[in-house]
Parts: structure tokens; C-alpha cells; sequence
């Protein structure tokens, strides 16, 4: 697994924190300038201090670790693309088996909510109704996460189309918070502005 040091500084850039700033009464400078370097480990309770003073929860790092250690997910979002922007309902099956095949190599929330992607997509461009059971396990996890990150911004951006009026009122509030500290970040351009 890749060292989480690098996840960690590009968090602390992110939010526009100096090495200084963050470590300050956690650990040493040079100390946190070698951990993001991957030059040295640290222990879990630095960690939860660092990421508490960049405003991370311990969940949104985890997931960032497993997302940016895994060219698997990277490689499999990129290629739902052209399935999605041709609504080609055969390539989205193929995906979908795909995904079922290597449901092992990814994270299970992360398996489990991109499954319920594609077929709610294959359901609307099939014009098939959508399977709104499905569709509230979505709703009612961005509901209840009160810890949003980029998973969790890029994910509404997904299912925004799908989640009933009533509940998108709801959780365009909450995204719009979470969404405004991404805002002119590259990676994010895409589901920061289809929020706002």
C-alpha cells in the first residue's frame, strides 16, 4: 500500500495549510515534512490529531486511502464514461457484470453504491422504473454522514438525479457546505459545480 504520508499532503494543500500551522503542538516540523514524504510512519494517535486539526475525520481518510491506493477504482470510473454519456444500456451491463466480477477488489460501501449506480442508470435509460429501495440506501447514507468528503460529493453529484425532490432540499444544503471547500480544486470541478 502506498504511503499515506503524500494522501496526507495533499489534504493539508488542500486546505491551504503551511507544515508549520499543522504541526504545531501535535509533532515536530521536520517530523511531519518525513512522514508526508513517506520517509517515516506515524502512530494512530498523531494521525487522528493531524487529520482533526486539517477538519478530516479518521472515515474520509480511510476511504481517500483506499481510493487513491487502488488504480482498480480509478480505472473503473473513468471507463463507466462512456456508457453514461451514450446511455448505451449494453455497455452499462457489461460494467455491471464487470463490477460483480471484481466486487472483491474494492471497498464494499464503495462496491455496494456504484452496483446501485449502473443499474439505476441502465433502469432510466431503459426507461425501466428506478428501484427506489435501492435508491434510499443512498439517500440515507449521505443523510445520516455527517463527516462529508470527496466520496461523498462525488457520489451525490452521481445519484443527484435520482433522489426524490424532497430529500435532494435536504442534502443540497448539507453538500453546498461540504462542496464550497473544494471549490476551485481540479478534481473536484465537475461535482462541485453540478451541486451548486
Amino acid at each position: 500500500m502506498q504511503s499515506l504520508g503524500p494522501i496526507f499532503r495533499n489534504l493539508r494543500l488542500e486546505k491551504q495549510l503551511t507544515l508549520k500551522d499543522t504541526a504545531k503542538g501535535i509533532v515536530s516540523q521536520p517530523f511531519l515534512s518525513n512522514f508526508e514524504t513517506g520517509k517515516s510512519g506515524i502512530s494512530a494517535d498523531k494521525l487522528f490529531a493531524l487529520l482533526q486539526r486539517l477538519k478530516v475525520s479518521p472515515e474520509e481518510f480511510y476511504r481517500l486511502a483506499s481510493f487513491y491506493n487502488s488504480v482498480s477504482i480509478y480505472e473503473f470510473l473513468n471507463s463507466l464514461a462512456p456508457g453514461l454519456v451514450n446511455e448505451d444500456i449494453y455497455f452499462l451491463n457489461k460494467k455491471l457484470e464487470e463490477l460483480n466480477e471484481k466486487k472483491e477488489n474494492f471497498d464494499s460501501i464503495f462496491y455496494t453504491h456504484f452496483r446501485i449506480f449502473i443499474e439505476q442508470s441502465i433502469n432510466l435509460y431503459s426507461n425501466t422504473p428506478l428501484n427506489t429501495s435501492e435508491i434510499n440506501v443512498i439517500s440515507q447514507y449521505l443523510l445520516y454522514n455527517d463527516n462529508w468528503g470527496n466520496y461523498e460529493i462525488h457520489l451525490y453529484a452521481n445519484f443527484i438525479k435520482f433522489i426524490p425532490l424532497k430529500i435532494n432540499k435536504i442534502l443540497i444544503k448539507k453538500s453546498k457546505k461540504s462542496a464550497s471547500q473544494y471549490v476551485g480544486k481540479e478534481n473536484y470541478k465537475n461535482s462541485v459545480v453540478l451541486i451548486f
